[in-house]
């Protein structure tokens, strides 16, 4: 599996329709508790099937992100060219 389809992309709450939000499913990896507790406060204005990993994304833990269009990491998470080709 590799991550090179995943767009970065912004968000703007008026050009979503509710079919593309209830669909949405975005993947956190690295996630502390106060990390899940903002993004879970700030999901209550789009709705967003959030799914939470403590683990950091690299190599070995990049089939848990199969499935999602979206993926959100941190600083200490360690994304490889091989894994965006």
């Amino acid at each position: 599996m590799n991550i090179k389809s995943l767009k970065i992309i912004k968000v703007y709450p008026l050009l979503i329709s509710i079919k593309m939000i209830k669909e949405m499913k975005v993947a956190f990896f690295s996630t502390q508790k106060y990390d899940r507790e903002f993004f879970l406060r700030e999901n209550d204005k789009f709705g967003f099937n959030l799914v939470f990993h403590e683990s950091h994304l690299k190599e070995e833990t990049l089939g848990l992100a199969a499935g999602f269009k979206v993926i959100c990491v941190f600083v200490n998470d360690c994304i490889t060219e091989n894994m965006l080709i």
